[in-house]
């Protein structure tokens, strides 16, 4: 199962709440979400705290690369959203790119953009 940036914050934001069960991965993308986080932080204790946080909580996960194939992916599911009318943000198009190779299920909070993906399974993240 991948993980989406909209998880990873909501678990820095709640530290009480449980990551889904099974094997998880992380994209390249999301890491780079969060990292900005990291990197505008308000300080460099909040900066350390945040730091501290992802390497505890997420720093054991694979992260999965985004390539040429994911690339080739993410222009045809584009694509077939375009012609659908539909369109969402380029990072959530990467995201949903490697969930899709990988043939990954994706936990997220925002149904409103990958609910649009034909064929990408999204998880109920806490319940």
């Amino acid at each position: 199962m991948l993980l989406d940036t909209s998880v990873l914050i909501e678990a820095e934001r709640n530290r009480d709440s449980k990551l889904p069960d099974g094997e998880l991965a992380l994209s390249a993308v999301c890491v780079t979400e969060y990292w900005k986080g990291v990197e505008r932080a308000d300080g460099l204790a909040r900066r350390r705290a945040r730091e501290a946080f992802f390497e505890a909580a997420f720093g054991g996960l694979p992260v999965l690369a985004f390539d040429g194939e994911l690339a080739r992916s993410a222009a045809r599911i584009w694509a077939e959203l375009r012609r659908a009318g539909a369109t969402i943000p380029p990072l959530d198009l990467l995201v949903a790119a490697t969930a899709v190779e990988h043939g990954l299920s994706l936990a997220t909070f925002d149904r409103r953009h990958f609910g649009r993906i034909e064929g990408l399974e999204l998880i109920d993240v806490y319940g």
